[in-house]
Parts: structure tokens; C-alpha cells; sequence
């Protein structure tokens, strides 16, 4: 019903109704420099207001239902959609319209473009700053889809899955750690393998999560990063109690020489749960006390959790709650 009255309009009434759906923020000025731009006549949008399907108020453009945007955005060619998102880009120079610029060029863009993929991910990492990690995700998916280069397209699909996995879309996430660990070497298959590990484990899937960090573990060249896998591993082998597993990352978290408080804190904590699942509480007591004993040095949020847990264990319930009480140097910069 929409397309076919959005078709009895004008044709220049139609080209400004695709730049108020292409920009996606009902800012008037900007759609009405855009259909400058284009030289469509001042009033383009008359038509499509007297039609009922959009209204403006105090400068804003509303769509009067979020199917007639779709039908406006999904009825164009991608020639007419093309110059759209082009002239946009073309009316928000100022810096405080990067974002917004950019994505308009990601959008108008069909070949790869390493300089629009570079602005994105940019873009991206000011998203990630806010915590707005869905945007983020979306704009690393686009710069990957326009990267010039395999090295380049497969670290920004890595860093698209740990967006995704922190914006809450797990299945998303599984399925660009596919495709990153498709042409992924070195510490940046190690990452992606650690994430998937982490994915599996927190989806119950515990036996798969050990495997999979298991497989991250041994091909980290990073003491730091090994640890981390190790820990991670170490959980999940911990919660299905498989002894053998855990003594297994045990020795080899003992295998690795750490370099921080952070890393000795992470391999007593290893191996304190497997000597805790044999039965050897004695040497769990006092590996999980030395685990807490690094904290002190301590100074982001998950050691601190760490720290907690492994003073609870060793000392009794409620031993670790001035770890997780204190703030961490992490909290302070972000605050």
C-alpha cells in the first residue's frame, strides 16, 4: 500500500522522501541541504506531507510509520540510493558530523575503499569508548566489507566479534569468529579462539569451550594472553569436573613465566582449582591465598574478581569483598 503511494508522487517529492529515509535522524536541515544539493525544488516534500506520510515539528522529519521508510529506502535503485547517501555525506562536513559523514560514504560505497574503511573503524572505536558496542559492531562489519587488504579485513571482522559479543549478540558473534579465524594467524588466531572458547563456555557448552581454549592456549605466543586462556579453560573444566583436564592446564600454566601480579595471580588461581577438585585442600588454601595475594597490584575489574573468589575459597565466604569493593584504576579512567 505504501509503495504504491509513494509511487504517485513526484518524481523529486520521492528523491527527498530517500533522503529523509536514507539519513535515519529526522534532521530537516540536513535533508533539506541534502535535496539542494540535488537541486530539487524547496518544497519537495510538500507533496509527501500532504499525503500523510511523513510530518515535521520544531525541525524534524517523521516517517508517519516505520514501513513507509522502508518502503521509500527498499523501493529505490541502488543508483538513487547511492546518490542519496553521497549527497548527505556532501552537506556534513564539520567535524562533528564525522560519524554520520562517513557512514553515508560506507553506504554509497560498492567497491573497497581503505580510506572509508579506515574512517570507520575509527568511528567504531569512538562507539566502543560510549559503550555503544552494536554501532560499533555494524561499522567494523562495513569497514571489514571494504577493506583493501586480507590482513586489514580480517583484524577489523575480529574486532566486529568482540563488539558483537559485547552488544549481547552471541550468534553473531560465533559466526564472525568463523570468519576472522578463516585467514587469522598468530595471536590474532589465539584472540579469536579465546573468544570462541568464551562464547561456548558462557552458552553451557562447556566441553566445546574447553577444546577451543585449549587450541587458543597453544597457539599464543603472549604469556599474558596464555594465562588469560588458561583461566578461562580452567572454569569450565573446573565446573564439569574433569580432574584430569584441570591438572592438565595446570602444568601448563606453570609452564608459563609470568610477567605481572595480574599473571601470578592468574596461575596460582589455575592451579589452586585443580589441586581444590583433587581433594588437596591444603595446597589449594595456600595457592588461592597466594592468587589473592597478588591483588593488591591488581588494578582492573576481572583480577579483582578473581582475587575475591579465590579469598572467599581460601578464607571462607565473604573473605574476598574488600577486593570487589575497591576501585580499580579501570573504573577511575572511565569515570
Amino acid at each position: 500500500m505504501f509503495h504504491e503511494r509513494i509511487g504517485r508522487l513526484p518524481e523529486a517529492t520521492r528523491t527527498a522522501l530517500l533522503l529523509a529515509a536514507a539519513d535515519d535522524t529526522g534532521d530537516a536541515a540536513v535533508v533539506l541541504r541534502a535535496a539542494a544539493a540535488l537541486r530539487l525544488p524547496d518544497d519537495a516534500l510538500d507533496a509527501a506531507e500532504d499525503a500523510a506520510l511523513i510530518s515535521t515539528h520544531g525541525g524534524r522529519i517523521a516517517f508517519r510509520h516505520p514501513l513507509v521508510r522502508a518502503a521509500v529506502h527498499d523501493g529505490a535503485t541502488l543508483s538513487r540510493r547511492r546518490a542519496a547517501h553521497t549527497a548527505l555525506a556532501q552537506v556534513l562536513p564539520g567535524p562533528a558530523d564525522t560519524d554520520r559523514r562517513v557512514w553515508h560514504q560506507a553506504l554509497a560505497a560498492v567497491e573497497d575503499d581503505e580510506g572509508i574503511a579506515a574512517a570507520l573503524e575509527e568511528s567504531a572505536g569512538r562507539a566502543t569508548r560510549r559503550a555503544a558496542h552494536a554501532p560499533a559492531a555494524a561499522a567494523l562489519l562495513r569497514s571489514a566489507e571494504l577493506s583493501t587488504d586480507t590482513g586489514r579485513r580480517t583484524r577489523r571482522l575480529a574486532a566486529a566479534a568482540d563488539a558483537l559479543w559485547a552488544a549481547g549478540q552471541t550468534d553473531r558473534a560465533r559466526a564472525t569468529v568463523s570468519r576472522a579465524l578463516a585467514s587469522a594467524d598468530g595471536d590474532l588466531s589465539a584472540r579469536l579462539l579465546r573468544l570462541g572458547g568464551v562464547i561456548e563456555a558462557r552458552a553451557g557448552h562447556l566441553r566445546n569451550a574447553c577444546d577451543q581454549l585449549l587450541e587458543a592456549a597453544q597457539a599464543s605466543t603472549d604469556p599474558s594472553g596464555t594465562l588469560e586462556t588458561l583461566i578461562e579453560a580452567a572454569g569450565s573444566a573446573f565446573f564439569l569436573g574433569d580432574t584430569a583436564r584441570l591438572a592438565a592446564l595446570a602444568e601448563r600454566a606453570c609452564a608459563v613465566p609470568p610477567r605481572t601480579a595480574r599473571d601470578r595471580l592468574v596461575s596460582y588461581l589455575v592451579r589452586g582449582h585443580a589441586k581444590l577438585l583433587e581433594g588437596a585442600y591444603g595446597q589449594a588454601q595456600d595457592l588461592l591465598g597466594a592468587a589473592a595475594g597478588q591483588a593488591g597490584r591488581a588494578d582492573d575489574p576481572r583480577a579483582l574478581i578473581w582475587a575475591a573468589r579465590a579469598e572467599s575459597v581460601a578464607h571462607g565466604a565473604g573473605a574476598g569483598l574488600a577486593h570487589a569493593e575497591r576501585p580499580s584504576g579501570w573504573h577511575a579512567a572511565r569515570a
